[in-house]
């Protein structure tokens, strides 16, 4: 009996496989196949054309001036006068006047040249006339003083010469008392103000 379940059961099962496998073969519902239509976007074509446009870009940063100079002071005075436009981001053109410096002694000092200049040249008018005039009185037999003329010749020479040398020196300060712009550029910084007393080497301001 055993037996006989154990060779039949697996036929049973082999058979109800067969025939629900059919079943669901022949009585599966059957889909519907239907085209399917890509529709395509609308398009619209222009002719290219070539054109300059600007394109604002932003960003953040530090923008640093390829040159840049520092304006220093080659006399001593008072600062009397600043132009308007040497101020902190103002625009100043080449040759612009943008400080005065009042030296006050330095006018003084310049009379004073002039003085000596004046003293030094008659001094050599009168050693000049002495050497022609000891150059003339040779007395035979005496030592000639035309040694001794011709050193003071050559000393009032020399004076003359020193004293017209401090008298350009003076001029050329005169002209350091007014500082100039000396490019088209912009004012960085301005460190003096009106009524400062500076020296030579003072920081007057940055250009760039």
């Amino acid at each position: 009996m055993h037996t006989s379940l154990r060779v039949i059961a697996p036929i049973i099962i082999f058979l109800v496989s067969v025939y629900a496998f059919y079943y669901l073969s022949t009585h599966s519902p059957h889909s519907e196949r239907r085209e399917v239509k890509a529709s395509l976007p609308p398009v619209s074509a222009v002719s290219a054309q070539y054109q300059r446009i600007s394109l604002p870009i932003y960003s953040r940063g530090l923008v640093e001036p390829t040159n840049e100079i520092l304006l220093v002071s080659e006399v001593r005075g008072l600062v009397t006068k600043l132009s308007r436009n040497f101020v902190t981001g103002g625009t100043v053109r080449k040759g612009e006047q943008l400080v005065v410096i009042d030296t006050g002694q330095f006018e003084l000092e310049l009379t004073q040249a002039e003085a000596k200049l004046l003293a030094a040249k008659r001094a050599l008018e009168f050693a000049e006339l002495e050497y022609e005039e000891a150059s003339s009185d040779i007395v035979p037999g005496l030592k000639p003083p035309i040694d001794y003329k011709k050193r003071q010749l050559k000393e009032a020479q020399l004076k003359v010469k020193a004293a017209q040398t401090h008298m350009k020196m003076l001029e050329s300060q005169s002209k350091k008392r007014i500082i100039r712009a000396p490019y088209d550029g912009r004012v960085r910084a301005v460190n003096i103000g009106v009524g400062q007393s500076i020296s030579p080497g003072t920081q007057i301001g940055y250009l760039y």
